[in-house]
């Protein structure tokens, strides 16, 4: 421990220097999540510090608009938004029907496609420049998952989103759906059930990345899907009474895909093997 000298009756009227002591960028970052999860163990709030702290020093945290970690042992601090818990609007509208806690994991288990009313956070989203990011065990103990599951998607006429395409055959892929334009890789990936996933919107192409690979892209018009007037939105849903295990989740708004390469992937790959969701 330091010591101090002290001299009884001594009065400094020209201090050298006034030393001020401030919350870093990532405490400020952190301050509600931490504060309305009650459930996260010291090994959850160390790795997610890291994480944050990590997408803060490379100057892309800013682009982060929903952020979804996936921590604690209890439903409520689960599904809770590290950018603003108090101001959520994509989970908490569409409720909790259908998803469960199990072993620090959340499962969705007949989880059917959600309807709400699109929050004020959610509306101001721009769908041109939108990056959707989810990670988990999407086939349960088994294959047989021949049914959409909708990571996140905005509904209008046509859909904009991740999902887990319907598949006749023993297994299903992720897909993002941009507008009436699939964007999508169908290899048959049985062996690989723990996925992470990104699509992007951005300068007109839609682009989908399994881990940091590039596996498809495609030009898209998104200037006429206006988030704001969305129809409905479904949110980690897998629409059948089969556990599907989500380990993250999050939106972004204008991350370039170099971004997500070279440190969102890293980041969250590291984090999510930290945190005993994802094989070392």
């Amino acid at each position: 421990m330091g010591k101090a000298l002290v001299i009884n009756g001594l009065v400094v009227t020209n201090p050298l220097t006034t030393v001020t002591i401030a919350d870093s960028p990532t405490e400020v970052a952190l301050r509600k999540y931490l504060l309305a999860n009650s459930t996260i163990n010291t090994t959850e709030q160390e790795s997610l510090t890291n994480l944050v702290e990590s997408l803060i020093d490379a100057n892309v945290w800013s682009k982060v608009k929903y952020f979804y970690p996936l921590l604690g042992g209890q439903l409520s601090d689960m599904i809770l938004d590290v950018v603003d818990p108090t101001t959520e609007d994509i989970i908490s509208n569409a409720g909790t029907t259908g998803l469960s806690v199990l072993n620090r994991c959340l499962v969705a288990n007949n989880r059917i496609n959600t309807y709400a009313n699109i929050g004020t956070r959610a509306k101001s989203l721009d769908p041109t420049k939108l990056g959707f990011i989810l990670a988990g065990n999407w086939f349960g103990t088994t294959y047989q998952h021949n049914s959409n599951g909708q990571a996140f998607m905005f509904r209008k006429s046509n859909n904009f989103g991740l999902e887990i395409s319907t598949s006749t055959t023993v297994y299903a892929f992720p897909q993002f759906r941009c507008n009436g334009t699939d964007v999508s890789d169908s290899s048959n990936t049985q062996s690989y059930l723990n996925r992470l996933v990104f699509g992007n919107a951005k300068d007109g192409v839609c682009y989908l990345y399994w881990e940091n690979v590039l596996k498809a892209y495609n030009n898209v018009d998104l200037s006429g899907f206006d988030i704001s007037t969305a129809q409905s939105y479904g949110v980690l849903c897998n629409n059948r009474a089969v556990d599907y295990q989500y380990n993250f989740a999050a939106l972004t708004e204008g991350l370039t895909n170099e971004e997500w390469t070279t440190v969102l992937y890293p980041a969250i790959n590291t984090f999510l093997q930290a945190v005993g969701k994802r094989p070392l």
